[in-house]
């Protein structure tokens, strides 16, 4: 996928974030939420033709990393997961098949590098 082609899927589905002002969004600290999980504040900016998605936690991120197991089935995953308004369809999947959700997950086990990348190593 090019850099172009990505750019607009992101605006696509960013597009409800924006409804927040510059400042973002602010949250009080959970108290029955790990520290390094707790997010208080998230924003999503535009640079140029790209998006930053910036999320800040009430501890040190990434300070607790999911034991890569080996295998894919049954290891430890980390994710934050935003549910959207947008239907499935609006990316290319069936439509009235369900929401997208934007997600940031950490999987020792799982390379999501993309096929065509020239980072990737398998």
């Amino acid at each position: 996928m090019n850099t172009v082609t990505l750019s607009a899927w992101l605006a696509v589905l960013a597009s409800p974030a924006w409804a927040h002002g510059p400042e973002g969004i602010h949250s009080e600290k959970g108290g029955q939420v790990e520290a390094a999980f707790d997010l208080v504040h998230t924003r999503v900016l535009k640079e140029g033709s790209d998006l930053v998605f910036e999320q800040l936690v009430d501890g040190q991120a990434g300070s607790r990393l999911p034991t890569a197991k080996g295998s894919f089935a049954g290891a430890e995953v980390y994710s934050y997961v935003w549910p959207t308004s947008l239907d499935s369809g609006s990316v290319g999947f069936e439509q009235e098949s369900g929401i997208l959700v934007l997600a940031l997950t950490s999987h020792p086990d799982f390379d999501d590098t993309p096929q065509l990348d020239g980072r990737r190593i398998c």
